[in-house]
């Protein structure tokens, strides 16, 4: 909730400044900068299952300590707005904007680690790289995989694939839920004795 809510307080900013397509002049600068404490203001008698106003007023705080609007450093910052931030950077980075085409996630993740230690959170980023980081080069030989993705209406249940160990090492080569016969269009859920080598979850009897 904190993360859909964080700019909230944005609506105290004319939209002359959000919409500007240039720099913002120090006055216009400085009224933007009051919205993370806007937002608090605007959630403060808002009763949330958790507190997610540390991540409206703290998601612009660096890991350097250089920005608003308290000047946290480090693990001062709240873990939650310092992966929101990360989220946040992210997306605007990979998003299409009236002025620029949206970067790929490799892009994004080359400019962003770039301010790594400065911006973000060194071991927190990590974990985002590693998220969009493929396989190894030994896991795709071992797999029979050339190239960014698995050629098609590959059957992994025949090559004895431990599909789990190549999720957990970043591959793209693996989908998320289903996988096809050669020569079949419909997604194929394996059945108990194939579950040692494809532990995919199987169809629910109704």
């Amino acid at each position: 909730m904190g993360a859909l809510l964080h700019d909230v307080g944005k609506i105290v900013v004319p939209s002359s400044i959000l919409n500007k397509p240039g720099p913002l002049t120090t006055k216009e600068w400085a009224t933007m900068k009051r919205h993370p404490q806007a937002g608090v203001h605007l959630l403060r008698e808002i009763e949330f299952p958790w507190d997610s106003r540390p991540m409206v007023r703290h998601h612009h705080e660096h890991w350097d300590g250089s920005r608003y609007p308290d000047g946290l450093v480090g693990e001062d910052i709240p873990l939650s707005a310092r992966i929101l931030c990360l989220a946040d950077v992210f997306d605007a980075l990979t998003s299409s904007r009236s002025y620029r085409a949206g970067l790929t996630r490799a892009q994004a993740l080359s400019v962003m680690g770039e301010d790594c230690g400065k911006i973000f959170d060194p071991a927190l980023f990590e974990l985002l790289e590693g998220l969009y980081t493929p396989a190894p080069a030994a896991w795709k030989k071992r797999a029979g995989i050339e190239g960014p993705g698995p050629p098609p209406n590959v059957d992994y249940r025949y090559r004895g694939i431990k599909l789990r160990q190549l999720r957990q090492r970043g591959s793209r080569a693996v989908g998320p839920t289903s996988i096809e016969r050669p020569g079949r269009h419909r997604p194929y859920a394996p059945g108990p004795s194939q579950s040692k080598h494809c532990p995919l979850p199987r169809p629910v009897r109704r």
